[in-house]
């Protein structure tokens, strides 16, 4: 190595030993110096003055191999391969190594293996030329630059090493870059005499302060985000925050190529959003299984995979309303205070299912009124409410309506039901209910009136039966049956029945019992009848008729109790005409409860009084004409 300057200010003890100096080092001519008594060593080769050595040094540089203390500015020019070089002085123009001008650069050259040792050196110092620059070559490679602004540029990496586990590393260069660390150790970072973001041995990024990205920031594994909640969030969470307060919050997740993938965005002005960037549905799960996915249509499916419970779609008319499309699909409502109560709409196999499993009512409300009513209460199955306030008489009314297809009329009410107070009375709870329908100039009119006393009305315009009933029993049907549960008035001035046209009363049936009619006619016609033959004798029958005089008990006419009655005796009948005697049910409530039978005649006497009569005339005849 060859130096072109030595400064000995900063060399140890000012010496420089013979095996640190080159075997060529000249110094003048030393031909004329005498032999030395002693020979000495220089660089490893002995020299007693016999024979010429050249040393490029002043005479009295060296004291034995060592140069002397006193040396500052040696015509010394080279010097060989040093093993060792040592420079002492209290500060950098006292104790340096020089090489070259003050206005021109200069190389220290280190060979393979070489190794400058510093000690407690604190400074480098540059000549002024190039810029006051400090250069570092390997090979033929430059690495480092050192300017004297304080600017350095680096062609490789940077290693930190020592004892020491605390390091740091300033880098001011503009570029690319980066900070290695050997081995599973931290890497931090911090400002303020604060750390603010630690890089753990096995790659975890620990933040202690906001991240602010001026631009987009790629995480390539996973990101975990643990803090100590506030006074909205409980537990870890993560910021982000945008440049200013109108602006919406996003988090995007894209592919390496930049395709968007996904984004979740919050304004704080619009809505807020979940969506994806490509065709694909969206799905949410629980514990790592699906749960809810939103297909690319928008239907929403609520279920595992292929295991859908139910999908959620829109409506099949224009793509408008809900539908829930499922094996027996049903809607649930549970009250949280109390699980026990819920209320279910189910469809199932064609039916539709309304359920309240609590003791509560249904109601169904139109414009903040309720409307129609199921109770919960077992005696009451519907109930339909008027809430108009200041109506003397409130009405409510189940309308039956329908649409016939394929006419264009729209829909037309065919039927109603009309409950409505029966009076204007304050406080009264009366009330009847009408039936009313629609005759064909779709006119809704009233047909059937119940009254708040149970009476019945129905008007009709019918040219028909006004009531047609059918019993379809098939071996023991009855018909209709008229009771008066809690009086007997027992007479004419009540009926059972009473028919009158616009005229007058052509039919009545007195509670007594007593028939008022203009006549009565029986089928009589031939064509009815077979086995036609002259009936016997009746006179003597009837001779032996005992017509009676009697009293109705009072259990039976209670308001005919000593009114003289005549007619026939049941019993004394049947002994003589037993087939006009039938025995039925008794007629009085009491008896007939307990299955008490009581006798009838059948009344059949005109024909038999008519044989009777033309028996006795023709006897009568006979007289005369004997």
């Amino acid at each position: 190595m060859a130096l072109t300057k030595i400064k000995t200010g900063g060399i140890a003890d000012n010496a420089i030993t013979d095996a640190k100096v080159a075997d060529n080092i000249t110094a003048g001519a030393a031909t004329t110096a005498a032999t030395l008594a002693t020979a000495r060593n220089i660089n490893g080769v002995s020299f007693n003055g016999s024979s010429a050595i050249t040393v490029t040094a002043a005479a009295g540089t060296l004291t034995g191999n060592t140069l002397a203390s006193g040396v500052t500015a040696s015509s010394l020019t080279s010097v060989g391969t040093l093993t060792g070089l040592t420079v002492q002085g209290s500060n950098y123009t006292t104790a340096s190594i020089q090489a070259g001008s003050t206005t021109h650069g200069a190389i220290l050259n280190l060979g393979d293996s070489g190794d400058i040792d510093y000690g407690s050196i604190t400074q480098f110092a540059s000549s002024a030329g190039e810029g006051g620059r400090m250069r570092f070559i390997a090979g033929t490679t430059e690495v480092l630059n050192l300017y004297s602004n304080g600017s350095s540029t680096f062609a490789g990496n940077v290693t930190l090493s020592g004892s020491s586990t605390t390091r740091y590393l300033f880098l001011n260069s503009g570029g690319n870059g980066g900070v290695w660390q050997e081995g599973n150790y931290e890497l931090r970072f911090g400002t303020n005499d604060t750390e603010r973001m630690k890089i753990e041995g096995d790659g975890t990024v620990v933040m202690n302060g906001a991240l602010q990205p001026a631009g987009n920031v790629t995480i390539a594994s996973n990101l975990t985000v643990n803090g100590t909640g506030s006074d909205v969030i409980t537990g870890d969470y993560l910021y982000l925050d945008a440049h200013n307060n109108t602006a919406a919050k996003n988090l995007v997740f894209r592919q390496l190529d930049d395709t968007w993938l996904g984004q979740i965005e919050f304004h704080p002005t619009n809505k807020g959003w979940i969506t994806t960037r490509v065709n694909q549905p969206l799905a949410f799960g629980v514990n790592n299984s699906e749960k809810v996915i939103i297909d690319t249509e928008g239907n929403v499916g609520i279920g595992s995979g292929s295991n859908t419970n139910a999908r959620i779609v829109r409506g099949f008319s224009n793509n408008k309303g809900l539908v829930i499309e499922t094996q027996q699909p049903a809607v649930s409502f549970v009250d949280t205070a109390n699980t026990n109560n819920y209320m279910h709409i189910a469809y199932d196999n064609g039916t539709v299912h309304h359920y309240n499993d609590a003791n509560g009512d249904m109601i169904f409300s139109t414009n903040s009124a309720n409307k129609f009513i199921v109770q919960g209460d077992q005696d009451v199955i519907t109930c339909i409410r008027s809430y108009v306030v200041g109506t003397s008489r409130p009405s409510q009314s189940l309308r039956f309506q329908g649409h016939h297809a394929g006419f264009g009329d729209g829909v037309r009410t065919f039927s109603q039901i009309k409950s409505i107070k029966a009076n204007t009375v304050g406080g009264s709870v009366a009330g009847m209910l009408t039936f009313y329908t629609n005759d064909t100039s779709n006119n809704l009119t009233e047909r059937l009136k119940i009254d708040n006393e149970g009476g019945l009305t129905s008007n009709t315009n019918n040219n028909d039966w006004i009531y047609h009933g059918t019993n379809l029993h098939g071996s023991a049907p009855y018909g209709i049956r008229l009771s008066w549960s809690n009086a007997s008035p027992d007479s004419s001035s009540y009926e059972w029945l009473y028919f009158v046209d616009s005229s007058a009363e052509r039919f009545r049936v007195s509670s007594d019992g007593d028939i008022v009619a203009d006549g009565q006619a029986i089928n009589s016609d031939e064509n009815l009848k077979e086995n036609i033959v002259d009936a016997t004798d009746k006179l003597a029958d009837v001779m032996k008729l005992k017509v009676r005089n009697f009293d109705w008990k009072e259990e039976y006419h209670p308001n005919k109790v000593g009114e003289k009655k005549i007619g026939f005796i049941a019993q004394e009948v049947e002994k003589i005409f037993p087939s006009l005697v039938k025995e039925v049910d008794s007629p009085i409530n009491s008896e007939r409860k307990k299955g008490i039978k009581r006798k009838t005649i059948q009344d059949a006497f005109t024909p038999i009084l008519v044989k009777a009569i033309q028996e006795l005339s023709a006897k009568v005849t006979a007289l005369e004409n004997a």
